[in-house]
């Protein structure tokens, strides 16, 4: 069974966190309406890059290279990266 956005939302929160850690990154407090992009000074793409490879480890998910941007180029929240990420899962 899929997991659900809210699920997903706590392995995205989790997961920028670790990197955040790996990184050195100063790590706000994260929630749904943090903006990953805009709200973790020093993050970058490469570093999203990799973070989509460690969530997709961890989910049974199609990614994309637009996770934390949409194809328009915005900037996603974690809650709205959580349902774009609910919306690419395979299933088992």
């Amino acid at each position: 069974m899929p997991a659900a956005w809210k699920t997903i939302e706590g392995i995205v929160i989790e997961t920028l966190r670790d990197a955040c850690t790996q990184y050195g990154l100063p790590c706000p407090a994260l929630d749904g309406d943090t903006c990953p992009m805009r709200d973790i000074r020093g993050l970058d793409s490469l570093h999203c890059v990799e973070i989509i490879v460690d969530i997709a480890a961890l989910l049974p998910i199609d990614t994309d290279n637009s996770v934390f941007w949409t194809e328009s180029g915005s900037l996603r929240t974690i809650q709205q990266v959580a349902k774009h990420l609910a919306s690419k899962q395979r299933s088992p």
